[in-house]
């Protein structure tokens, strides 16, 4: 993406933890509406917030762990504050890497393009969208906001200890999928996508518990390649 990259929406930084002193983040070209961080010098979990679901609440991608909340921090103009005690986000003298994107300047929306009604926070020109709902436990489609068919899917149930669920273009039809927390190859299975891929308006679900679990709660994070940019 380029150092500090306001043009592609999407830039990173790297940081050393503090861990027990309130320090801010700076350095993205805008301001990061997903921030995804790690810790590298130390095991420490994957760390997820985003400003659909609000700063607070955080998943996991290398287990399958339930949304968890959490105090202290935020999001800023240029950046965030991490949770000042946490291991994973402010280790004592260990460096961080912290990828932002920014999905636009719009607060997120109500989308009733699928039969799901969505909340959505999209920028088409950066091709990325964050994608909350609740699931029906029937097959069923849900708004992502985007002008183009996503190539990049992730999905997570918030309520439950469920693997995250990823489709991706090169997977080539909707009955096939990965696992982002697993090691396990692609696989078919009809009931995350319904067998279709998603459209240009929006992502297919079928019955299965780990995308469409009835009255559950689901992110999705969309991206899709965009003229000129990488």
């Amino acid at each position: 993406a380029g150092a500090n990259n306001a043009s592609t929406g999407h830039s990173s930084v790297i940081y050393e933890g503090s861990g027990s002193t309130s320090q801010r983040i700076t350095g993205f070209p805008f301001s990061p509406d997903l921030v995804w961080l790690k810790c590298r010098g130390a095991a420490e979990n994957h760390n997820l917030m985003d400003t659909v679901r609000g700063w607070g609440k955080r998943l996991k991608t290398n287990n399958t762990n339930a949304e968890e909340t959490f105090s202290g921090g935020g999001f800023y103009p240029d950046g965030f504050a991490p949770e000042t005690t946490s291991d994973d986000q402010n280790k004592n003298a260990t460096t961080f890497v912290a990828w932002g994107w920014d999905a636009g300047d719009s607060d997120p929306v109500s989308n009733t393009d699928g039969s799901i009604t969505s909340t959505v926070k999209a920028s088409t020109t950066n091709g990325f969208s964050i994608v909350t709902w609740t699931g029906t436990g029937a097959n069923a489609t849900v708004g992502h906001g985007l002008s183009s068919a996503p190539d990049w899917v992730l999905v997570k149930d918030r309520d439950n200890a469920n693997d995250w669920i990823v489709w991706h273009s090169a997977l080539a039809d909707g009955t096939q999928h990965l696992k982002l927390n697993a090691t396990e190859a692609s696989s078919p299975n009809a009931t995350y996508w319904n067998s279709t891929a998603p459209s240009s308006s929006v992502i297919s679900l079928g019955n299965n518990s780990k995308t469409n679990g009835s009255s559950q709660k689901f992110i999705a994070y969309c991206w899709h390649d965009v003229t000129g940019k990488q």
